[in-house]
């Protein structure tokens, strides 16, 4: 599972890359609507995602795959 969608839920930037990380953060704190999308797109992917009736539907799939081999 991906922990955020890059530009859309969140911003991806490689491991270990202080001036990368720096530079996405500076872009974030230059535009107050893409951080406000960005929060609203990973909250409405948390609560679509993440909500109990979710996980407990991929727990119980997961449960059916491994005891139907």
């Amino acid at each position: 599972m991906v922990a955020a969608h890059d530009g859309v839920t969140g911003v991806v930037v490689p491991p270990n890359d202080s001036s990368a990380l720096g530079a996405a953060l500076r872009g974030l704190l230059a535009d107050d609507a893409l951080r406000r999308r960005m929060g609203e797109a990973a909250r409405a992917r948390a609560v679509a995602e993440f909500d109990r009736p979710a996980m407990l539907e991929r727990v119980m799939a997961g449960y059916i795959d491994v005891l139907t081999r």
